[in-house]
């Protein structure tokens, strides 16, 4: 008798016509990671909220405000995690249409993997963090809360009803957009993966931290905003990079 776990035949024929292993998505490291990260931090942040507050009070200073406006090179920082991701994005775009315009494929990135890090820039910090979260969470900053010299009431995280109506603190959409690069690991050359993946964990930590510096946002908006951006690029790897080429 066939075991439980094995798909049926049927199953087995669609999944092989379609190039999709059974069980891939649920099988990957990184989304299993990343679905951890999200889990975790959620956990932590609905159920004792007082910890963001904490992380983001270390960095108020009563009467002056939040130390990441006052810094120079905390300022030099903020201008870097937008330059970074738009000269990315501005190259990317570049390669796109020159692929189009000569009408045959590119000697320093597939179709497939330009196809792949389109979707990961455009889906996860436009669609998901900036459309739909950002713009929808209702989560005041924590420079615009109370308990920092502001008019709102703090909101916690994944809550719907705060005084936020735009642009909000949940989640953190530079955070999402330089941990977006890690997608780069996944096109690269084998050699550069484990360096690249570090540069790319190191400067997310910085950004999202910096942010976190500003009272712009709170420690569960950008380590959400890190684990929902991880997931996507993860979903994105197994429905276009994985699938076999075809002849």
């Amino acid at each position: 008798m066939a075991s439980m776990n094995q798909p049926d035949g049927r199953s087995a024929k669609v999944a092989a016509l379609r190039g999709v292993a059974p069980s891939r998505w649920w099988n990957s490291p990184a989304l299993l990671g990343a679905a951890a990260i999200t889990g975790i931090m959620s956990a932590v942040a609905i159920t004792y909220p007082s910890a963001d507050l904490a992380v983001s009070a270390y960095f108020y200073v009563p009467g002056q405000g939040f130390r990441g406006a006052a810094e120079p090179a905390m300022l030099a920082v903020r201008s870097a995690g937008r330059i970074v991701p738009g000269l990315f994005i501005a190259a990317l775009i570049g390669l796109a249409i020159f692929r189009l315009a000569s009408r045959r494929p590119l000697a320093v990135i597939s179709d497939r993997a330009m196809i792949f890090l389109g979707l990961c820039f455009s889906v996860a910090p436009g669609l998901i963090v900036n459309l739909l979260l950002k713009s929808h969470s209702g989560r005041p900053r924590p420079l615009a809360t109370a308990d920092f010299g502001g008019p709102l009431p703090f909101t916690p995280a994944w809550s719907w009803w705060g005084g936020c109506t735009s642009n909000c603190s949940f989640v953190s959409g530079e955070a999402s957009t330089a941990m977006m690069l890690i997608a780069l690991v996944f096109v690269a050359p084998r050699r550069y993966r484990l360096p690249i993946a570090s540069v790319v964990l190191i400067w997310t930590t910085v950004i999202s931290m910096n942010r976190v510096a500003f009272g712009a946002h709170y420690l569960s908006d950008v380590v959400i905003a890190c684990g929902l951006t991880l997931a996507s690029v993860a979903i994105f790897k197994a429905l276009v990079l994985d699938q076999p080429h075809r002849a």
